[in-house]
């Protein structure tokens, strides 16, 4: 970043209330209805640091570019480690309206070193991701490939070049930018996780086999169903002149009565049964036809994703 700046420069411009840098970076994500609280002590009470809650309605792209509701919790604090001014912000935040968004919170820590005092002061920024992970899902892979790979570092490789533009005192980030990818590559690790080493997240080909592999094994579940419905549904009651001929060929009243009353018994419990194996087919089929459109919507969102890098 500039010379001649401190991190308590940094915080006054870029990070205080009523500063709009933040809101400039939402607003480039294209988040609206933005509201910010102000800052207010944390529950410990100490000086030199605050908290803050911040809520919008963002666009996700894994969700073909839907908005959901976005909540994030923001954390601040200053002080020096070995002697050196730092300022650290923590960002935790959480999209729980979307498929699986309660199971997770991405967290990201900026960081800010000051080295030197007055006009020599150089101030240095970093940024660490992380997942943390609420519960255990199926998707876990996807998630962090997703996170670490795509969204967190585009998100604050334009965060980066907006503050050191902003302590530049520029009108615009253009000219950041060239600089701004080579400091965000180096801060921003992708391996950084809460998942064991011994699990990679997945690669481009694992999700697309994945999405392409729910979406037919729901086709197929939602084709069986709709089979088993028709069948229970119009099953014809069992002929008492067919099935019981063999005790009639015998001349044996006995087995020809055991054999109507069989028939009765079973036509009975049939005619019980039959709404509610419907009622359980439907069930069935609405919840598979669910997960093959979503399905579907991954690997679309997944191959735009694709294209989206490549170019």
């Amino acid at each position: 970043m500039c010379t001649g700046k401190g991190v308590l420069d940094v915080f006054g411009v870029c990070f205080d209330d009523d500063t709009a840098l933040l809101e400039d970076y939402h607003a480039e994500r294209k988040d609206t209805g933005q509201k910010w609280e102000s800052w207010r002590p944390t529950k410990d009470g100490g000086a030199f640091r605050g908290q803050r809650q911040f809520t919008c309605t963002t666009l996700v792209k894994a969700m073909m570019g839907k908005p959901y509701a976005y909540v994030e919790y923001q954390r601040y604090a200053l002080f020096k480690v070995s002697g050196t001014p730092t300022l650290a912000v923590q960002f935790s935040s959480q999209v729980p309206g979307v498929m699986f968004g309660d199971a997770f919170r991405v967290e990201a820590l900026v960081t800010f070193t000051q080295v030197g005092s007055g006009a020599s002061a150089e101030v240095t920024m970093r940024v660490f991701g992380y997942v943390q992970f609420l519960k255990n899902v199926w998707v876990k892979g996807r998630i962090l490939s997703t996170t670490m790979d795509t969204e967190l570092p585009e998100g604050y490789k334009k965060m980066a070049a907006m503050v050191v533009a902003k302590m530049a005192g520029q009108s615009s980030a253009a000219p950041a930018v060239a600089a701004a990818p080579a400091a965000g590559e180096q801060a921003i690790r992708p391996e950084v996780s809460s998942l064991n080493p011994s699990l990679k997240p997945q690669t481009a080909l694992q999700r697309s086999v994945m999405a392409h592999g729910t979406t037919a094994l729901a086709a197929l579940v939602v084709v069986v169903c709709l089979r088993s419905a028709w069948q229970t549904f119009f099953i014809a009651r069992m002929s008492v002149s067919k099935l019981c001929v063999a005790a009639r060929v015998g001349e044996s009243d006995h087995l020809d009565g055991v054999c109507q009353m069989m028939i009765a018994e079973w036509n009975g419990v049939l005619s019980a049964a039959r709404p509610a194996l419907v009622a359980v087919y439907f069930l069935l089929i609405s919840i598979f036809c669910g997960v093959m459109f979503k399905g579907i919507a991954l690997s679309e969102a997944y191959g735009e994703g694709r294209r989206t890098s490549s170019r």
